[in-house]
C-alpha cells in the first residue's frame, strides 16, 4: 500500500486543504478536504493493479500540477514497535522515584500545551502528538525550523506568504478552510511557533528515545541520571530565593516584578563530561521554555541548540548565555504559563572578554564573553560561554507570576 499526501497553500485563493491518496491491489482510495476536518474518502477499483497504477500517478501529477506539495508522513504504527514507553518500563526514566513523578509531571504538562495550542494537535494510542498528515518527527522539526529562519529575517510580503505556506505544511494549523498567513508575521509570533516545535521535539523524544546499555554490562542507563531533590526550607533554598528576588533589575516594570518563586530544586547531570574547574565559577540564570525543560535535564546546556540559532538574539555568537538579573532571564521564558522556570548555573569564565560594543564576537585565545551594560549600550550584563563543559547547572526554579 502506497500512501501520497500533499497539502496546497496557494497564496492566490489561500487555501488550507490536504489530498491523499493510497493504493492496495487493484483498489485506488483518495481522501480530501480542509487541515483539521473529517476528510471525504472515495474508493476506485479498476480491473488488474497495472490500470490501477497508472491512475494514480496520473492523479499525483495533476495535483504536482496544480502546485500541491508532496509531504512525508510517518504514522504511528510505522514506528509503534520501537517505542519507549514509560507505562513498560518506568524504572528506566530514572532510579530516583522523584525524577520519575516530576518528568512525568512535566511530560503531561507538556501534551496538554501543545493538545491547546492547536486542534490539529492529537495523542495517539502511543503518546505521540499527531497532525491531521501524520506524526510530527525530528527531521520534521528540523525542516519547519528553516521556514521559521527565513520568516525572521524581514522578507517581503509576497516571500512571507510563501514561506508560511510552506511552513503550514510540515505544521498544520485547523485554521479553516482559508490558512491564516500571519501566524508568522511577528517575531512574538515566530517566537510562539519556535516554541510550539520544541514542545513537539520534546515530546517525541520522550516516547522514542529509548536507555541505552552500559558498555560494560547490560544493565540500561537511565534515561535521567540526574541528582535531583526538592530543597525548599532548606539555607540553600532560601539563598537560591533571596539572589532570585534581589537580582531583579528595577528596568522591568511588567509582570517580571512580581514573580515569586514556588520550588527550588538542586540538580546535578552525572551523565554530562566532567565541567571545567578553574575557580568558584560565576552564578548566573538561564530561563527556558517548558519545550526545552526535559532536554536540558538529560543533557545539559549546549553552546549551539537548534531550537535557539533561529529566533532568540544571539549579539555574541552561539553559546551558553546567562543573565546575573533574575528579571532579565525571565525574558527567555517561552510562555507565561501558571508555572515556569529558570535553571541557576555556574559559569566557568576563564579568560574572559570585554566588549566595547553591542555586537562583537570574542577574539581567538578567550573562553567567554562577559558583556558590562555600561560598555556595551546594553540594558544588562550577558554572560556567555562558548564550551559546554563551562555551564555547570546547579539548581532548577519554579516560578510564577506572583
Amino acid at each position: 500500500m502506497r500512501t501520497f499526501t500533499y497539502t496546497d497553500f496557494k497564496n492566490e485563493s489561500n487555501n488550507n486543504k490536504v489530498w491523499k491518496i493510497e493504493i492496495n491491489g487493484s483498489v485506488v482510495t483518495t481522501h480530501y478536504g480542509r487541515i483539521g476536518a473529517i476528510l471525504t474518502p472515495s474508493s476506485k477499483t479498476f480491473s488488474n493493479e497495472y490500470a490501477a497504477q497508472h491512475f494514480v500517478v496520473k492523479k499525483i501529477q495533476e495535483k504536482l500540477d496544480k502546485g500541491y506539495t508532496e509531504i512525508e508522513v510517518v504514522s504511528g504504527g510505522e514506528i509503534k514497535s520501537d517505542t519507549f514507553s514509560k507505562q513498560k518500563a518506568v524504572d528506566e526514566i530514572s532510579k530516583d522515584l522523584d525524577v520519575r513523578k516530576f518528568v512525568e509531571r512535566i511530560v503531561e504538562a507538556n501534551k496538554h500545551s501543545i493538545l491547546q495550542s492547536s486542534k490539529s494537535f492529537t495523542l495517539n494510542t502511543d503518546g505521540l502528538i499527531q497532525t491531521p498528515l501524520g506524526i510530527v518527527t525530528p527531521k520534521l522539526v528540523d525542516e519547519a525550523r528553516r521556514y521559521l529562519a527565513e520568516a525572521s529575517k524581514n522578507p517581503s510580503r509576497q516571500e512571507l506568504a510563501e514561506i508560511t505556506s510552506k511552513y503550514l505544511r510540515l505544521i498544520p494549523h485547523d485554521t479553516g478552510m482559508r490558512a491564516d498567513l500571519s501566524i508568522l508575521s511577528t517575531s512574538e509570533r515566530i517566537q510562539k511557533e519556535n516554541d510550539l516545535l520544541d514542545s513537539l521535539l520534546q515530546s517525541y523524544q520522550m516516547v522514542i528515545d529509548r536507555p541505552v546499555k552500559d558498555e560494560n554490562s547490560d544493565v540500561y542507563v537511565p534515561l535521567f541520571d540526574i541528582d535531583f531533590k526538592l530543597i525548599n526550607n532548606s539555607n540553600e533554598a532560601m539563598r537560591v530565593a533571596k539572589y532570585f528576588e534581589e537580582s531583579k533589575s528595577g528596568y522591568h516594570t511588567d509582570w517580571r516584578k512580581t514573580a515569586r518563586v514556588r520550588n527550588v530544586f538542586s540538580l546535578n547531570l552525572n551523565q554530562r563530561k566532567p565541567i571545567v574547574r578553574e575557580d568558584n565559577g560565576t552564578e548566573v540564570f538561564h530561563g527556558t521554555g517548558m519545550g526545552n525543560l526535559l532536554s536540558i535535564m538529560k543533557n545539559g546546556l549546549v553552546a549551539s541548540p537548534p531550537s535557539t540559532v533561529l529566533i532568540s538574539g544571539k549579539m555574541f555568537g552561539n553559546g551558553i548565555y546567562g543573565a546575573i538579573n533574575s528579571s532579565k532571564s525571565m525574558g527567555y521564558v517561552s510562555s507565561r504559563d501558571d508555572t515556569m522556570w529558570m535553571f541557576v548555573c555556574l559559569f566557568q569564565m576563564g579568560n574572559y572578554y570585554h566588549p566595547n560594543r553591542t555586537i562583537q564576537l570574542p577574539p581567538n585565545g578567550y573562553n567567554s564573553v562577559w558583556a558590562k551594560k555600561a560598555d556595551c549600550g546594553l540594558a544588562h550584563d550577558e554572560l556567555i560561554v562558548y564550551q559546554d563543559d563551562r555551564a555547570q547547572i546547579t539548581h532548577l526554579i519554579e516560578f510564577t507570576e506572583r
